[in-house]
Order: C-alpha cells, then structure tokens, then sequence
C-alpha cells in the first residue's frame, strides 16, 4: 500500500451528530501518525446524503461547528453520497474528485 494511499483518510459521518469521541480521537490518531499535513490529503466523506431532504449541505454544515471545522482543515474538500440511490454515478462522480 503506497503511502499517499494511507495518508488518504476518508471519515464518514452521521448526519443526527456531531463528530463523535471516537472520530474525533480517529482524527487525532491520523495526525499523530502523519502529521499535519495529512489533512491536505484528505476529504471528509459524509454517507445518507438522502437524510439531508431538502437542506443544503451549507446549511447541515452550518449546524455543527465541528464539522466546519473538519472540513475547513481538509482545505474544504468533502462528498456526499446518497445512499439510496440504486445507480453507481454518484460514486463514479467521487472517484473523478479524487
């Protein structure tokens, strides 16, 4: 495994909160085995992009400083997948990202 592969984090999150402990000490852990500098190397992915109904990422964001503050520090870089959907596009979409 290359070592931008591992310095490569992807965090998922549950929309009802907040970062919890444990994601925060997963973050926490990231920089204390990388540095820093991992976080230029990282997107914050959020997962039940189909729970938002109608609010906009902005705006869940905007509910949570923590999670500004994640996304801020991964240079604003996240995606939102839909769970629901039956048809691989929107992964194709976050593979283009990458």
């Amino acid at each position: 495994m290359l070592l931008q592969d591992l310095i490569s984090s992807w965090w998922s999150s549950n929309w009802a909160d907040s970062l919890k402990r444990e994601e925060k000490h997963m973050v926490q852990k990231i920089q204390k085995i990388f540095g820093h500098t991992a976080d230029k190397y990282s997107m914050v992915l959020f997962t039940h992009g189909d729970q938002l109904e109608g609010t906009s990422m902005e705006e869940f964001l905007e509910e949570s400083s923590d999670l500004q503050e994640l996304v801020a520090r991964c240079n604003g870089q996240y995606h939102v997948f839909n769970n629901k959907l039956k048809e691989r596009i929107h992964f194709t979409d976050f593979i283009a990202e990458l």
